[in-house]
């Protein structure tokens, strides 16, 4: 019997070993209290070893206190783990662990003085017929009882949280807890019995050592397996994507609730969903195409809302790089695809007409061109001239409605594939088929819609442009640029009008933006030149005279005026040229200084826009500064139209200037709307009247009568009168005789260079 014993304690102690290694190396979660079970119990089988050929009476005695210790310890790192794996009230535990510890130190006193006491227990040797055998017999006395009695309590306090839980949990982790419990009656049941019946010392081992690998199994393997599982599927079940997952022969393995959703097939209908995997496994060729892939899923049937469902395969590798199977991600990309339509729709329409906006139709325009590069479409730009007067007439409100109605009076006549936009504010853009293209039902429509504004102060104008598309590969901007183009040849005319782009359009704007863009260098060089025309009295001798720009280009020679001052003043670059002729101007009159020409003036001009780019005080005082000139040598000519806009803040300037000492004449007297306003409000010192009263016209007593009144005015007032435009000597007399002694014209002579007015003048 003792060989037998000694060889199933060898065997433990064996597997006992591979248990600790193994729990050592693994390292699960729990891997330090099972180490030092598994440490308690080499103890207790090297001593049981040791016991099995061991003779004196004290030794044995001793080491069987040993061994009955190694069982309190287990208990201990049994409530330990339970401890841990339940959570459950942690500083109550650690309170119950330490009591429990103190119960064991008592415990090992008593087992470690038994020897002497004889309260624990006692060794008797019974022999058999083979061979004497050592048999220990429990005693009965107080001592043997705190020992069980401690084992019992631990082990019980190691059942109350798990049953606990048990109760608390639900569903998987329910069976955490009370199968954990359910193993541990068990153990203590197998352990009692055991004990109670005296049975071989290795059995008993070996069923402790059973049971703790069932719940190391239990607590570290087969519980979280489950957990993952459970948690896993509830994860992926929740997820909103749907997820099919297939292994390398194509065999569906998983699939979640959203995946049957998605693709609508009913729940765990798995034999419909294989048959769904393998058609896609063999429509988009997954055993052969070895790549990730994304497809649209396509609906057949209309009679339910549409879904955009978007379907990525994907390929599974192990550690080595070898294919293991795939899986599916099925999206529901519906109401992505709905807020980007929508924010889509934001970006390009307008929100007031619901027409498209700029970005819009230039989008849309390309697609039509791409999808019909072969047929003929034409491009409509629209211009309310002005509309800026209706808001300040009539309000925004009644803005916004003309606009909503202009919106749909032009798309009233569209044909299909036609398309309308608002571009900016009133303007609007057609895009539409030529053959279908009717030019006077446009002209009717346009007719129309200025029929909705009628005021005494606003007569409501709108101009086409239109681009005939012969390039349907052009630039959309680009076309719209060359309808903008043709439109703007007629934006200043008060008549509905509709034009038609031409190429000799685009070679002006181009021309008109090469003088623009030579202004400096033209300025730099000195190529723009100031010529002279006399200002003088009948008898022809001169005052002064009217300083007038001229443009000597190295290569053309002398560029008329009307070629490029127009061109500045659209550009807005005119003030800069005027800049530069003011300073020529008083170099000039600095030049004649000392001379016997230094009682003569030169006259200015101030364009309108002048006013509004320059600092017309700091400037003009500056070259008077700096030139040392008599400022009323200087004289500024100031048209009508320079105080149509802010005219307060004008006439303050005006006035400050003249306070210095300049003269201010009225230019083109007669060609505005405010002449009589602007002699009682300017302090002006001279008045020039327009060349247009001297015109043959059908009632000259009527004329006669205006020009004489306004001549005579004048001098009340105070003021110079000088007449521009002067070609005959009958005009000279005829305007003598009304009071006017001073003149400007070709009869007197014409604009000429400063070296052939010095020498035409030499005073």
């Amino acid at each position: 019997m003792g060989n037998n014993t000694m060889l199933l304690l060898a065997i433990l102690f064996v597997i006992d070993l591979i248990f600790l290694i193994s729990s050592l190396y693994i390292r699960r979660i729990f891997y330090r209290q099972f180490t030092a079970v598994y440490v308690v119990y080499l103890v207790s089988i090297v001593v049981n070893i040791i016991i099995l050929s061991a003779s004196n009476q004290f030794e044995l005695q001793i080491l069987e206190a040993i061994y009955y210790l190694s069982i309190a310890i287990a208990f201990l790192l049994t409530f330990q783990l339970v401890s841990f794996y339940t959570v459950h009230n942690k500083k109550m535990a650690r309170r119950r662990l330490d009591i429990f510890v103190a119960f064991t130190v008592v415990d090992a006193i008593l087992l470690f003085t038994n020897p002497i006491t004889g309260w624990m227990f006692k060794i008797e040797n019974v022999a058999d017929s083979s061979e004497a055998t050592k048999v220990i017999v429990l005693n009965i006395f107080p001592g043997i009882v705190f020992h069980f009695g401690v084992c019992t309590i631990i082990g019980f306090f190691c059942l109350i949280p798990l049953f606990y839980k048990g109760i608390h949990s639900r569903g998987m982790y329910r069976l955490r807890y009370f199968g954990l419990c359910a193993i541990l009656m068990a153990v203590a049941f197998c352990g009692y019995v055991t004990a109670a019946m005296n049975y071989n010392v290795g059995l008993v081992i070996f069923v402790m050592m059973i049971s703790t690998l069932i719940t190391q199994y239990f607590i570290e393997i087969l519980i979280p397996q489950r957990l993952t599982q459970s948690t896993m599927g509830l994860t992926l079940n929740s997820m909103d994507i749907g997820l099919a997952v297939y292994d390398l022969d194509g065999m569906l393995v998983f699939s979640n609730d959203r995946t049957y959703d998605l693709l609508k097939i009913p729940r765990n209908d798995t034999i419909k969903l294989k048959e769904w995997a393998d058609e896609w496994v063999e429509k988009k060729n997954l055993r052969t195409i070895k790549e990730e892939q994304v497809w649209e899923l396509e609906e057949d049937d209309s009679t339910v809302e549409k879904k955009k469902i978007i379907v990525k395969t994907h390929f599974l590798l192990d550690k080595k790089g070898n294919e293991v199977g795939g899986y599916f991600q099925i999206y529901d990309k519906t109401e992505e695809h709905e807020k980007f339509e929508l924010e889509h729709y934001k970006a390009t329409h307008d929100y007031l007409t619901g027409l498209y906006n700029r970005e819009g139709f230039y989008e849309i325009v390309r697609q039509k061109l791409n999808e019909n590069p072969y047929d003929k479409y034409m491009i409509v730009c629209t211009d309310v001239r002005e509309f800026k007067m209706i808001n300040d007439l009539f309000g925004y409100e009644k803005g916004d409605e003309i606009i909503k109605k202009m919106a749909a009076m032009l798309s009233m006549g569209l044909e299909r594939g036609d398309v309308a936009a608002r571009m900016v504010a009133d303007e609007f853009a057609l895009f539409v088929r030529k053959e279908t293209y009717d030019e006077k039902y446009l002209a009717a429509q346009i007719f129309g819609i200025t029929e909705m504004v009628t005021n005494n102060y606003y007569t409501m104008t709108i101009h086409c442009g239109l681009f005939d598309i012969r390039n349907p590969e052009m630039d959309v901007s680009l076309m719209c640029d060359r309808a903008m183009i043709a439109l703007g040849t007629v934006r200043d005319d008060t008549d509905n009008k509709v034009v038609h782009y031409s190429d000799t359009m685009l070679s002006n704007i181009l021309r008109d933006r090469q003088i623009a863009g030579r202004l400096d260098s033209a300025m730099k060089n000195g190529e723009f030149e100031i010529f002279l025309q006399a200002q003088a009295r009948a008898d022809g001798s001169i005052m002064g005279a009217e300083a007038l720009v001229r443009w000597n280009d190295p290569q053309k020679g002398y560029i008329p005026p009307g070629d490029f001052i127009e061109i500045l003043e659209q550009t807005g670059c005119l003030y800069r040229l005027d800049q530069y002729v003011w300073e020529l101007a008083a170099k000039l009159l600095a030049k004649w200084k000392n001379t016997p020409r230094e009682n003569l003036h030169i006259s200015v001009n101030i364009s309108p826009n002048d006013f509004y780019y320059l600092d017309l005080y700091e400037t003009f005082t500056s070259l008077v500064k700096k030139y040392h000139i008599n400022p009323g040598k200087l004289k500024l000519e100031i048209t009508e139209n320079a105080l149509m806009n802010d005219e307060d803040k004008q006439l303050k300037l005006i006035n400050k200037m003249h306070d210095f000492g300049f003269m201010i004449e009225i230019d083109d007297f007669g060609s505005g709307y405010s002449s009589l306003s602007m002699l009682k409000d300017i302090p002006a010192d001279v008045l020039k009247i327009d060349m247009g009263f001297l015109r043959e016209t059908e009632n000259q007593e009527r004329s006669r009568a205006i020009l004489n009144s306004v001549i005579s005015l004048a001098k009340e007032l105070g003021m110079e009168v000088i007449t521009e435009g002067v070609e005959k000597k009958s005009q000279v007399e005829y305007l003598e005789s009304m009071g006017c002694h001073e003149f400007q014209g070709y009869y007197f002579s014409k604009p000429v260079s400063i070296d052939e007015f010095e020498e035409k003048y030499p005073m």
